[in-house]
């Protein structure tokens, strides 16, 4: 179980993970792109017209380039506690649209003004957010009315075979905990945002060593910033362990690495309407394609 008041993150290191990993990002994003592309495909079933949009933990833009060909003519701010990784998306190319913007800043610190923006998109950031409510908080009032919030973010089930073959060798925080998608549904209903839908989908990743997998972990910046991991280098010892430990998990494919993803979005109530009161809609992909299996079998 999660103590959701526990500082969980070194913001510090989180920070220079993020900014030492930029060079080698989007050689080792496999999973950002499929959330990005995932995320883009549920707007486009949406109703909506923004003028001005926010990509939160954008990264190296690849959500906010695929943000600015759906909605051409929408201006967009990408926000991030990573300056290094700012310059990197920044320094691409092939768009230098006038009406792109870059801040460097904290998701739990946002200065902007209420009712600003009419998009808010967050692909893979909020699970190193060290308090979640707070972010959908401030979501909320930049916010315009009848605005969208629509994010990817990994739920506790992520990385579970690393965790458990770490968990034979000490007792040592070395994998990051995320939170539960019905919590984060619930979250999304206290600080007013109305008719959240939450989804979970596990996408597995295969890998020749474990070593493999924790290097493609350090560089996507994504490896353990807990204020609870060990401080002092690992042993070799223990780690020959923990890959012997993780051997167990290996198939005809090679070493799974699980991500459960979970995506949700909600609204901000206009004027003269009330936020749902009721519980977010929670289902996970696998059921949905069952059940839409099931009907067109029909």
């Amino acid at each position: 179980m999660i103590d959701l008041h526990e500082k969980i993150f070194d913001k510090n290191h989180l920070k220079q993970s993020f900014d030492s990993a930029a060079v080698t990002y989007e050689s080792h994003s496999v999973l950002q792109r499929y959330t990005a592309d995932e995320i883009l495909d549920r707007l486009k079933v949406m109703n909506i017209n923004p003028r001005l949009m926010m990509d939160l933990g954008s990264g190296t833009g690849l959500a906010a380039s695929r943000l600015c060909e759906l909605y051409s003519k929408a201006a967009i701010c990408q926000v991030d506690i990573s300056l290094n990784m700012l310059k990197t998306a920044r320094d691409k190319k092939k768009d230098k649209r006038k009406y792109k913007h870059y801040l460097c800043a904290d998701a739990e610190s946002l200065p902007f003004n209420s009712d600003t923006f009419d998009l808010v998109v967050s692909n893979l950031m909020l699970q190193w957010g060290e308090d979640c409510q707070k972010i959908f908080s401030d979501v909320h009032g930049i916010l315009k009315p009848g605005g969208v919030f629509m994010f990817a973010t990994l739920g506790p089930s992520t990385l579970h075979e690393l965790k458990d073959s770490w968990a034979e060798v000490d007792e040592h925080r070395h994998v990051n905990n995320f939170i539960d998608m019905h919590i984060l549904g619930e979250m999304l209903v206290s600080v007013g945002m109305s008719d959240p839908v939450m989804e979970s989908d596990t996408t597995l990743m295969y890998f020749k060593s474990a070593f493999e997998i924790m290097r493609h972990l350090k560089c996507l910046g994504a490896h353990n910033v807990n204020y609870g991991r060990r401080k002092t280098l690992t042993g070799k010892t223990k780690i020959k362990a923990m890959e012997a430990a993780y051997e167990a998990f290996r198939n005809k494919k090679g070493l799974p690495c699980s991500y459960e993803v979970v995506y949700g979005h909600a609204w901000k109530p206009t004027a003269g309407s009330s936020p749902a009161q009721t519980k977010p809609h929670t289902f996970s992909l696998a059921s949905l394609k069952e059940t839409l299996t099931k009907f067109s079998n029909k």
